[in-house]
């Protein structure tokens, strides 16, 4: 945010400080984006801050749409980064890149990562409910876990939240791809991978 009140405070064309919006203040967060839990909470008023701001460059009513603001040039928008979005797409592709990796020590420990969190968090397995990579999920979307201790947050609990919130579902498949039921052995198999479909309009 500060970046932001820099940009804001500068004598720079306004061109110009749109462009600085990427280049400058979402640079100095986005690699954090793969590998750091942003709280949505944050998310929000990081493009909270981002639309106050643009809105008093150009004199915008408070009444202007986001859409306006964040769709791309070509959609007639202003293309300005949505933050919220950007991180959800980068860290949601990081995490599953990491399960699937073409690198077998990346996708052993990833998965050994994923067993150890969920079975200490006591989350179950099931195959015919809602469910991530087939560890059961209650009504909210969130993982059905109430094991005291594990109010933390980890990279397995955040990937099913952001599965949740794009409107995705996580499975595990052979290469002929049929779906098997999850298992740790399963999940340890390096030959049988995760495969994302999408199951609702929530975006």
């Amino acid at each position: 945010m500060a970046r932001l009140d820099m940009i804001h405070s500068s004598p720079l064309p306004l061109v110009m400080k749109l462009e600085a919006i990427g280049q400058i203040a979402l640079a100095k967060i986005h690699h954090l984006f793969s590998n750091v839990h942003i709280p949505k909470k944050v998310r929000y008023e990081l493009n909270n801050k981002t639309v106050q701001r643009v809105r008093e460059w150009f004199g915008m009513s408070t009444h202007t749409t986001r859409d306006f603001i964040f769709h791309s040039k070509r959609e007639g928008g202003l293309g300005i980064t949505d933050i919220e979005w950007t991180y959800i797409s980068t860290r949601l592709a990081h995490l599953l890149n990491m399960l699937n990796s073409d690198d077998q020590a990346v996708r052993e420990i990833a998965r050994a990562s994923l067993i150890l969190d969920l079975e200490r968090r006591k989350v179950p397995k099931t195959s015919d409910l809602p469910s991530f990579l087939g560890f059961k999920k209650k009504p909210s979307g969130k993982l059905d876990t109430n094991a005291p201790g594990f109010g933390v947050n980890s990279d397995w609990p955040d990937l099913n939240d952001l599965c949740d919130w794009t409107g995705v579902s996580l499975e595990w498949k052979r290469a002929d791809n049929e779906t098997v039921s999850v298992s740790k052995s399963v999940i340890t198999d390096l030959s049988i991978q995760h495969s994302l479909t999408p199951y609702s309009s929530n975006v």
